[in-house]
C-alpha cells in the first residue's frame, strides 16, 4: 500500500471513530469494516491504533515513511476505504472529501 493511501486510510478510520463517538449513525458495512481495519493496526502498528482509540489528534502527523514501514499492505484497508465511500450518512459523506484531503484536523473540533 502506497504511503499516501496509508495516510488516507488512517485519516479515515480516525475520522469514522470520531463519528461514531458522537453518535453519528453509520452503516453496519462501514462499522464491521472499521473495526477489521482496527484490529489489523493493532496487530502491525499498536501504537497508531492506541492514538486513534484515544483520539489523539497528532497520530497522523507521523512521517509518510514511518507509516509505510509499520503497517503492511492489507487488503481490509482498501476494503475500509471503499465502505467509506459508499456510507449512506450525509453528514459523514459531506466531510469525507476534507478528511481525505488531510484536513480532519480543521473538521474535528474539540
Amino acid at each position: 500500500m502506497e504511503p499516501i493511501s496509508i495516510a488516507t486510510t488512517l485519516a479515515v478510520v480516525f475520522f469514522t471513530k470520531a463519528m461514531e463517538k458522537m453518535g453519528t449513525p453509520l452503516a453496519e458495512a462501514t462499522l464491521v469494516t472499521m473495526k477489521q481495519a482496527m484490529e489489523k493496526l493493532w496487530y502491525h502498528a499498536p501504537e497508531v491504533a492506541g492514538g486513534i482509540e484515544s483520539f489523539d489528534k497528532h497520530i497522523l502527523s507521523l512521517h509518510e515513511g514511518l507509516l509505510s514501514e509499520m503497517i503492511p499492505a492489507e487488503p481490509i484497508f482498501a476494503t475500509f476505504l471503499a465502505a467509506a465511500d459508499a456510507e449512506p450518512n450525509v453528514t459523514f459523506q459531506a466531510k469525507l472529501p476534507d478528511v481525505k484531503a488531510g484536513k480532519i484536523l480543521q473538521i474535528l473540533r474539540w
